[in-house]
């Protein structure tokens, strides 16, 4: 079923992961961190919500983060779209460089609202979206 993630879903894990790393990229590269975020996705408890996105101000999973949530996995095929972000909150449109993808989804970037423009993906993760999508994130599919 798709639907538009909302701005209450956009938090990190709703208070169910509370030890998380504080340096995002150290968060990246500990297995045991991504290894829980991943079995939260595996089995969601009704009106639970889980990370399916986390995206970067800057390359290599840096600077500021965006944690984008909902409330089921991404199906395991590329030709349907599970969630959509048609806009990106306030202080996020245009400035996404980098992102990491869970819950069994893959990102694609748009550089306009409501999906259209140029775009990026599906991947899921890029350390750097490129030159030509680089801080032009605004809106966003997962699959």
């Amino acid at each position: 079923m798709l639907r538009d993630i909302s701005a209450r879903d956009l938090c990190a894990t709703g208070g169910r992961l509370t030890n998380a790393p504080a340096d995002p990229p150290a968060a990246l590269s500990d297995k045991k961190f991504n290894a829980r975020i991943e079995a939260l996705a595996a089995g969601p408890t009704p009106f639970a919500t889980q990370v399916v996105g986390i995206f970067y101000k800057d390359q290599n999973f840096q600077g500021a983060t965006l944690s984008i949530t909902s409330g089921g996995n991404c199906t395991s095929t590329l030709d349907d779209t599970d969630f959509t972000v048609a806009s990106m909150p306030s202080g996020w449109n245009d400035v996404i460089s980098s992102f990491r993808c869970y819950a069994n989804c893959y990102c694609k970037i748009y550089e306009n609202i409501n999906f259209g423009g140029a775009s990026y993906g599906y991947f899921p993760s890029s350390t750097f979206v490129g030159s030509a999508m680089n801080d032009r994130t605004s809106s966003i599919t997962f699959s």
